[in-house]
């Protein structure tokens, strides 16, 4: 009597998943069960792409069973934030929520927002596959004179990189010190946009200085991680 291999298996269907969400898999026998993409039994598996998974088990007399599905993987909302004309303006989403600090910000819902006071922003996004995703953050700095100067450094805390940017460059001079008071960088910003490489800074709070003869001095912090 020969007796065929038998395969029970979770999911059951065809499943749908955010980018970077996780599955279930999960299959039963009464043989050694391989899933297809060296995926493990009984684990969690983030498929970076849509794919089919297959689990199949086999004898020693070669008799074999095999059942499949189909992991459909929905892209995430455009995860940007970007300074125009004196807003924050959010990547393409169907759905936005502002956040300040932290805290939601009522009615805040479309994809550009004006900052009115100093702090922290952020927006989360839900785009019409269901997906969403929460931005960088965005630290305003000066928003009191925020229709001649406004200064993002995102993101912060940083990395390894976080950019600089300004309404206006007008040949501002930067210096970014350390906690204990350490001269980090020195440089003008000639331009609207400036990469600060981070990479061999400890962790901990920097200092910005900007300092420019057509306005008063700005100040702010960058967090390092």
């Amino acid at each position: 009597m020969v007796v065929n291999p038998s395969l029970d298996i979770e999911p059951l269907s065809d499943q749908e998943i955010c980018q970077g969400d996780s599955i279930w898999l999960h299959a039963i026998s009464n043989e050694a069960i391989v899933w297809s993409n060296g995926v493990e039994n009984d684990t969690w598996f983030a498929p970076a792409s849509t794919q089919i998974l297959e689990a199949s088990a086999s004898n020693a007399l070669n008799c074999s069973v095999s059942t499949s599905f189909l992991v459909t993987v929905n892209p995430l909302p455009e995860n940007t934030l970007s300074w125009i004309n004196g807003q924050i303006v959010a990547g393409s989403a169907a759905q936005w929520q502002w956040y300040f600090n932290g805290e939601i910000m009522e009615g805040a819902n479309m994809q550009q927002i004006i900052p009115n006071a100093d702090g922290n922003y952020q927006c989360y996004l839900t785009g019409t596959n269901g997906c969403s995703v929460l931005s960088q953050a965005i630290d305003i700095v000066s928003t009191k004179e925020l229709n001649s100067q406004a200064v993002l450094i995102m993101p912060n805390p940083a990395k390894e990189r976080a950019t600089l940017q300004m309404d206006k460059a007008a040949n501002q001079m930067v210096t970014i010190y350390s906690a204990d008071g350490k001269q980090m960088d020195q440089f003008r910003m000639n331009s609207a946009i400036k990469e600060l490489d981070l990479r061999k800074w400890s962790s901990g709070i920097y200092f910005i200085h900007i300092a420019s003869d057509e306005s008063a001095p700005l100040d702010f912090k960058l967090i390092k991680e």
